[in-house]
C-alpha cells in the first residue's frame, strides 16, 4: 500500500486556468514511502473552481497523477508562455539526466514532454530548489550536492538550450536553493553556510 505525505518546502503552486474565469489548477508533488525508502513522488494535478460550494470553492478534480512512477522528482516550477495565456511546468528525475515538460492551456494539461540533458554529475544528487527566472528566460536545476545546470529556455516553444553546468567550488557547500533577484541576471544560491550572487551575464559566471 502507498503511504502518502508531502514535504515542506515550495513543492506546490497554483496557476489560473487559461481562458476559464475563476478556476486554479493545484500543481503538487507527494511523498511516498516504498520498500527503498522516501520518493518525492507522485506528481498530481487538482482543479480547483472558485464559483462552486456557493462561492466558497470546490475541488472538481482531485489528484490527477502526471508523473507517478516511483522516482524521486525534482522540485517543480512554473512560468508563463510566449503567448501570454498558457503556461509550462517543468520537474524532473533527481539523479538522473532528465527533464519533464507539462503544458498548461484552456483545453488542460499536455505531457510530459522529455529533455535528456547532455550533462550529469556522478553519483546520487541533493533534491534542492530549482528556479525559473522572472523573465522565463532561464531555468535553473540545482543539485544540492553538485551544482548548477543553467539552461536558456524557450516560452513559446517550450524548449531547453545553452547548457552551462556549474560545480560547486567547495564540496561542502551544500546548495539548498536558487532564487533568482527581479532583473532576471543575479541569482542566488543558499547553502548552510552561504548565500552566493551569481552574475549569469558574466562571461565566466564561477568567476
Amino acid at each position: 500500500s502507498q503511504n502518502l505525505s508531502y514535504p515542506n518546502g515550495p513543492f506546490c503552486f497554483a496557476l489560473p486556468a487559461p481562458g476559464v474565469a475563476n478556476q486554479y489548477y493545484l500543481f503538487h508533488l507527494a511523498t511516498m514511502l516504498i520498500s527503498s525508502g522516501l520518493v518525492s513522488s507522485p506528481f498530481y494535478y487538482t482543479l480547483i473552481d472558485m464559483n462552486g460550494n456557493n462561492g466558497l470553492g470546490a475541488v472538481t478534480k482531485k489528484n490527477q497523477a502526471l508523473l507517478s512512477d516511483e522516482y524521486r522528482y525534482s522540485c517543480p516550477v512554473a512560468v508563463k508562455h510566449g503567448n501570454g495565456r498558457d503556461w509550462w511546468i517543468i520537474t524532473g528525475i533527481v539523479s538522473e539526466p532528465v527533464l519533464y515538460t507539462f503544458l498548461l492551456d484552456p483545453e488542460g494539461v499536455h505531457g510530459p514532454y522529455e529533455t535528456i540533458m547532455p550533462y550529469e554529475f556522478p553519483g546520487e544528487a541533493y533534491q534542492s530548489i530549482n528556479a525559473m527566472s522572472p523573465d522565463g528566460s532561464t531555468y535553473v536545476h540545482c543539485d544540492g550536492l553538485q551544482g548548477l545546470y543553467i539552461y536558456d529556455f524557450d516560452r513559446c516553444s517550450g524548449t531547453f538550450g545553452d547548457l552551462r553546468v556549474l560545480p560547486f567550488a567547495d564540496p561542502d557547500f551544500f546548495g539548498f536553493a536558487t532564487v533568482f533577484a527581479p532583473d532576471s541576471r543575479h541569482l542566488y544560491v543558499s547553502s548552510w553556510r552561504y548565500v552566493t550572487v551569481l552574475d549569469l551575464h558574466a562571461a565566466d559566471i564561477a568567476a
